[in-house]
């Protein structure tokens, strides 16, 4: 990476203080940023792809415990591929938000090392809007199974799969908290069967 990039005396300096990393937002606003430039030096995929990388790697670099991941709305195989070669960056993450993913090797191997390698996360979001990836709905139920301190989490997708992965689980003496976001609970009949394995379930809140 081009330590001219960003000089040390910019506000990235300071990025041991960044404890969430929202991958789509980041990329987002580099696209935005890119349309207000004069000159166009790179295609916009290329650049944008240049700048969150190294973005990407300046927080690795510097940050000792990420806190929260938020991964949703389209593919980032450079991305995932490097956080997974620093594979400790994501080890002890507590919050986990995942959207719609482009289902790619790369996007399945971050999958399976959340739910293989970290058993920290506390507060876990899954938006998705439809019948999605069928890969990545299993992707989702290795990470819930595989928690062990896991207190609160939110559902927006297809819930038999997902709902499917409390049975026990290690999660059953963590869980006190679960959100449906707009669910559609017609012909879901495993909610009993569920709600009674969770030992420490406070409160459940339905969003329509």
């Amino acid at each position: 990476m081009d330590k001219n990039l960003f000089p040390s005396n910019t506000l990235f300096k300071y990025s041991s203080f960044i404890k969430h990393l929202n991958i789509y937002k980041i990329s987002k606003s580099i696209e935005d940023w890119d349309r207000t430039l004069a000159t166009k030096n790179f295609r916009k995929s290329n650049f944008t792809k240049l700048i969150c990388r190294s973005l990407i790697q300046l927080f690795i670099e510097n940050v000792v415990n990420l806190h929260s991941l938020h991964v949703s709305y389209g593919s980032f195989d450079d991305i995932f591929e490097l956080i997974l070669q620093n594979s400790n960056f994501i080890g002890n993450i507590k919050n986990f938000k995942l959207g719609h993913l482009e289902m790619s090797v790369s996007t399945i191997k971050l999958l399976t090392f959340l739910s293989s390698n970290c058993n920290s996360i506390s507060s876990l979001s899954y938006q998705c809007y439809n019948n999605y990836e069928h890969q990545q709905m299993m992707g989702l139920s290795q990470i819930i199974k595989s928690q062990k301190n896991l207190r609160k989490i939110l559902f927006r997708s297809p819930l038999n799969q997902s709902l499917l992965s409390l049975k026990n689980s290690n999660c059953s003496n963590t869980l006190n908290t679960i959100i449906f976001d707009d669910i559609e609970f017609k012909n879901i009949i495993i909610l009993n069967e569920v709600f009674n394995q969770l030992n420490v379930l406070e409160s459940i809140h339905i969003i329509l």
